[in-house]
């Protein structure tokens, strides 16, 4: 999709934080804004947020309602032989607590959840804005995952690769 955007004539600018959205009233026929960035500004008249749990950042209006969570994701690479994850799954254990599964092609699984390890701790993930370091107490939550959950998986040997974690969004708590 990128690629043909781009070859319909869209000018992407990548690493190039927004700072502030203004309305552009040079124009009185139609509604257009003035989108100031690190590398300049621009004019459109159409602007999407596709900020997620950063919206209030350059959307005031929607402090509060509109909070970024953070939460955490592993990479599991399972290096015996495994059952197939043939689809994507969501388990939810409890009104607060779920995680999801993405196989991948290469065989791993990206597995994002943890909210047990970390729930309880608010100022640890919730209106949190940092994603560059990982959730204390969460670190260890994806060792054995797979045989914790899944039957067949019991005698596999499943490796954590990669930990992180991103901000997202939720309603106030």
């Amino acid at each position: 999709m990128l690629e043909l955007v781009v070859a319909r004539g869209v000018n992407l600018q990548t690493n190039t934080p927004v700072t502030s959205v203004t309305p552009d009233h040079t124009h009185s026929e139609s509604q257009s804004w003035t989108v100031n960035t690190t590398r300049g500004s621009t004019k459109s008249n159409t602007v999407i947020h596709a900020t997620n749990g950063y919206t209030s950042a350059l959307v005031p209006e929607l402090l509060g309602k509109i909070v970024p969570v953070k939460g955490m994701v592993a990479r599991l690479v399972p290096t015996t032989e495994r059952p197939e994850l043939a689809e994507s799954y969501m388990m939810r254990f409890s009104e607060y607590e779920y995680d999801y599964l993405i196989p991948r092609p290469d065989g791993s699984i990206v597995v994002g959840g943890a909210r047990r390890d970390f729930y309880r701790e608010l100022d640890s993930w919730f209106n949190v804005f940092d994603d560059g370091s990982l959730i204390k107490g969460a670190e260890n939550y994806f060792e054995g995952y797979m045989q914790r959950h899944f039957r067949g998986w019991e005698d596999c040997d499943v490796r954590t690769e990669n930990l992180w974690t991103g901000s997202e969004f939720s309603a106030p708590l």
